[in-house]
């Protein structure tokens, strides 16, 4: 492993995820991992019952849109 990449091991929805990065990239990452946890935990005290896939999947379809929006403002 290049001298400038590391594994960190990320948090999502009470799970543990080891990825390498950059170390330049490591506050990006966990910015990324606490909005994607907020969106869960705000899907779960909305619907209450229901998978857990299922609110990482509506999560990760309204962190996508916001990306699309943005890239399509350039």
């Amino acid at each position: 492993m290049p001298d400038d990449q590391f594994t960190i091991k990320v948090q999502i929805d009470g799970k543990y995820y080891p990825i390498t990065i950059l170390r330049s990239d490591e506050g990006k990452i966990r910015r990324a991992a606490k909005q994607l946890n907020d969106k869960i935990e705000r899907y779960k005290k909305r619907f209450g019952t229901g998978d857990k896939y299922d609110y990482l999947a509506m999560a990760a379809i309204q962190l996508v849109t916001q990306l699309i929006d943005l890239q399509e403002q350039r």
